[in-house]
């Protein structure tokens, strides 16, 4: 099912932000910056902190587009 063909629903509040998260590019940027320049140890570290970065990186992406 394409997203385009789903119909807006007002209880779905979080549907857009849900939709972002799995379509856009914000994880495998952070990815591909942090995973070959930080050591092994950081990696639980980096796991818990990827939601807040990807949220940042999208909203940045936003703002300067």
């Amino acid at each position: 099912v394409e997203a385009e063909a789903l119909p807006a629903m007002r209880i779905a509040k979080r549907y857009p932000t849900f939709l972002r998260d799995r379509t856009g590019l914000g994880i495998p940027f952070t990815l591909m910056i942090y995973t070959n320049s930080r050591p092994l140890d950081f990696v639980p570290c980096f796991q818990q902190v990827l939601p807040d970065m990807n949220f940042w990186i999208a909203a940045i992406n936003d703002f300067l587009s």
